[in-house]
């Protein structure tokens, strides 16, 4: 091997060693494939399964001499010099290092993807307007059409199938190509083929892209004036829809509440924790250690609402879902229905490297009011009710035939 020039050392036997376990480790590019678990459908995935803290400065770009040594190593003698891509071979390095952690929920976001991470933290983007996930056909299946939203206006309702886009055919398999195809800029048409399962038939809709802000939460009145509040995640505007929701609920005089948090990923801490201190009496909502400083306790103060309350869950509830389940059970002695959740007990923290590359990294654990960390166990419902064997989707379910949401209402009458 040539030795490097400009006072570089030549590379070592063991550092060869070690570059090529990092060349071996580094992700090869797939075409499709599920992002977690579920998807908030044009804002891609919601980063399932954690808590989210974001830093409060930026860290520079640490390029280590290996990296240096290889790139110039590279560019001066790789022989197939049109393949030479030192840019994409570097952020794959960052990736594959990150990786090698070994932790799922500490990963590398490199430029190509940045855009979309900070969609899903501020749920902004130019688009259609739907929440999509993907069903037990492996069909790529939409969860809520957003009022007042493209998509809604063109027709689109929860339930209805995302078979094609753009004259390609997708499935639950390339869930994130789809999400990729259906944003876009304002003012531009997407042509989607859907499969209308209440009509059973197919339909092709044009709906005019525009910027859309993500909707996370839902409600309504059901049966003996008991109010339901759904979360589909914890972004930066949940805590005010939450509030905008629960409110309108209350003047109404309900006689309990049920909160659906079934497929919920989680989300940010900050979220959650106003929504359990709106829901709370006074107490603890969740502790946080740290590895490099002290521990961190949330309360909440007196203020709370003093009826019953159930809340869903199952095996997609994850992090602050289950941060928020395992308060309200502790401290408002709420009934959980549903199936055991995802359990993840650790916090991610958002930390800046550039202005085009950013790294999540897991800074702590999290305890429940209990003081159970449910990392890698989950919740254990109080009431574990699966839904009838034939439900292919949650979302095309009625509510008699529900049977988490009619063991929850059931166990608010009680």
């Amino acid at each position: 091997m040539d030795n490097m020039n400009e006072n570089n050392e030549e590379l070592t036997a063991e550092e060869l060693k070690s570059l090529e376990k990092i060349v071996n480790k580094l992700p090869r590019k797939k075409k499709g494939g599920r992002f977690l678990s579920i998807v908030l459908a044009l804002a891609v995935g919601f980063l399932t399964g954690v808590v989210y803290e974001r830093a409060d400065s930026s860290n520079g770009v640490l390029v280590s001499r290996k990296i240096e040594k290889l790139n110039k190593l590279i560019k001066e003698n790789y022989y197939f010099t049109d393949k030479i891509n030192i840019p994409e071979a570097t952020e794959n390095a960052y990736g594959a290092y990150v990786a090698s952690m070994g932790d799922r929920f500490t990963y590398y976001v490199p430029p190509s993807s940045i855009d979309d991470f900070n969609q899903n933290m501020t749920g902004e983007y130019a688009g259609i307007g739907v929440e999509v996930t993907v069903d037990s056909d492996n069909q790529i299946v939409v969860t809520r059409a957003f009022e007042n939203g493209p998509a809604k206006e063109a027709g689109i309702e929860a339930g209805d199938v995302i078979s094609e886009v753009e004259g390609e055919k997708y499935d639950g398999d390339h869930l994130s190509d789809a999400v990729s195809v259906l944003k876009g800029h304002t003012g531009q048409s997407v042509n989607i083929k859907i499969y209308d399962l209440s009509e059973e038939a197919y339909k092709d809709v044009s709906v005019i892209r525009r910027a859309v802000t993500a909707e996370t939460v839902d409600s309504e009145i059901l049966e003996d004036n008991i109010g339901y509040i759904k979360i589909s995640n914890f972004g930066d505007t949940t805590a005010n829809e939450f509030k905008t929701h629960f409110d309108k609920l209350v003047s109404q005089n309900i006689s309990g509440l049920v909160i659906d948090l079934r497929n919920n990923g989680g989300g940010t801490l900050d979220s959650v924790v106003k929504i359990a201190d709106t829901l709370m009496p006074e107490g603890q909502i969740v502790k946080i250690k740290y590895r490099n400083k002290g521990d961190e306790v949330y309360n909440s103060d007196a203020n709370c609402f003093d009826k019953k309350i159930a809340v869903l869950v199952n095996e997609n509830t994850a992090s602050a879902s289950e941060l928020l389940t395992g308060a309200l059970r502790d401290i408002n002695g709420a009934a959980v229905v549903g199936k055991n959740t995802f359990g993840k007990g650790v916090v991610g923290t958002v930390y800046p490297i550039d202005s085009e590359s950013t790294a999540v990294i897991t800074t702590g654990e999290y305890f429940l009011p209990c003081g159970d960390n449910i990392h890698g166990v989950g919740i254990k419902p109080t009431a574990e009710v699966d839904l009838p064997d034939n439900v292919k989707n949650i979302y095309l379910l009625d509510r008699k035939d529900d049977t988490q949401l009619m063991r929850a209402i059931y166990e608010i009458k009680q």
